[in-house]
C-alpha cells in the first residue's frame, strides 16, 4: 500500500506541574532526516525519540517539537537551627557586655546562615515520570502522525488507480481503432508510391516500400498490444507487486 511521506500528527498532557504538547510534521525526502527540538531539561530524551521514529518510518523529512509549560519553581524557606543557637548566644554575650537593646526577630533573621532558601525542583522519581509521560504522548504523537501519512495514501492509491483504468480503457480503444486505421493509412502509402512510379512496381515491391516510409509514423504504434512498460510497472507498485 501506498504510503505518502507528508503527515502531520499531535498529542499534549500534562505531568508534574508541566504541560506539554508534542507536534511532528513530515515533507517528502529521500531518506530519514529527523530534525528534533527539545526544550531544556529533557534533551537526554534525544536518543529515545530519535529509535523510535525509525522503528516507525523509513523516509521523509520530519520535523518534530516538543513545547513545554512548566510551573515556576516554589522557594522553600529552611531554618538553620545550629547557627540560630550561636547567633542567640553572641547576641546575649553582647547585650551582657555592653548593654544594648536585646536583638531582635528579624534582625536575627537576617544573619547570614540563619534561612536559606531553596528551589523545589524535581527529584529523580517525579523527573521520571515527567520523561515517561512526554514517551508516551510521543508515542501517541507519532501513531497520529503514521496514521495520517497511510490515509494519505490511501487517498493517492485510489486517484492513481483511477487515472491508470482511464488510460488503459484509452489504449484499448486505440488499438481497436488502429485495426481500421493501419490498412487505410497502408493503403494510401501504397497509392503515393504508385503516383511517383506508376503501375509497374509488383504489389510485394509496393509492400516493403510502404513498410519503409510507414517507420516513421507515428500510426503503427498503436499497433503494440498490452499496456506500456511504465504503465505494468505502475500497476505492480499500486498493487505492492513493485
Amino acid at each position: 500500500m501506498i504510503q505518502s511521506m507528508t503527515g502531520f500528527g499531535t498529542s499534549s498532557g500534562s505531568e508534574e506541574g508541566a504541560n506539554w504538547r508534542w507536534e511532528i510534521k513530515g515533507v517528502n525526502s529521500k531518506a530519514l532526516d529527523i530534525k528534533l527540538r527539545l526544550p531544556q531539561g529533557v534533551e537526554h530524551l534525544d536518543a529515545a525519540i530519535r529509535a523510535a521514529v525509525g522503528e516507525a518510518v523509513s523516509r521523509g523529512t520530519l520535523h518534530i517539537s516538543l513545547q513545554m509549560d512548566q510551573e515556576a519553581p516554589a522557594h522553600r524557606l529552611t531554618l538553620d537551627e545550629s547557627t540560630l543557637a550561636v547567633v542567640l548566644n553572641a547576641a546575649r554575650r553582647i547585650e551582657e557586655m555592653s548593654g544594648f537593646a536585646p536583638a531582635t526577630v528579624d534582625g536575627l533573621l537576617q544573619t547570614k546562615g540563619v534561612l536559606t532558601i531553596a528551589d523545589t525542583t524535581l527529584g529523580e522519581e517525579e523527573q521520571a515520570r515527567l520523561d515517561q509521560a512526554l514517551l508516551k504522548g510521543f508515542t501517541l504523537a507519532l501513531e497520529d502522525f503514521v496514521t495520517a501519512r497511510r490515509n494519505e495514501g490511501q487517498r493517492l492509491h485510489k486517484v492513481l488507480a483511477e487515472q491508470l483504468d482511464e488510460m488503459t480503457a484509452l489504449a484499448g480503444q486505440a488499438r481497436e481503432k488502429a485495426k481500421d486505421i493501419l490498412p487505410a493509412h497502408f493503403a494510401q502509402i501504397k497509392d503515393k508510391i504508385r503516383e511517383l512510379i506508376g503501375d509497374t512496381m509488383d504489389e510485394e515491391r509496393a509492400r516493403q516500400e510502404a513498410v519503409i516510409l510507414a517507420e516513421g509514423q507515428p500510426v503503427p504504434a498503436f499497433s503494440q498490444a498490452g499496456p506500456r512498460p511504465n504503465s505494468r510497472q505502475a500497476f505492480c507498485l499500486l498493487s505492492g507487486r513493485g
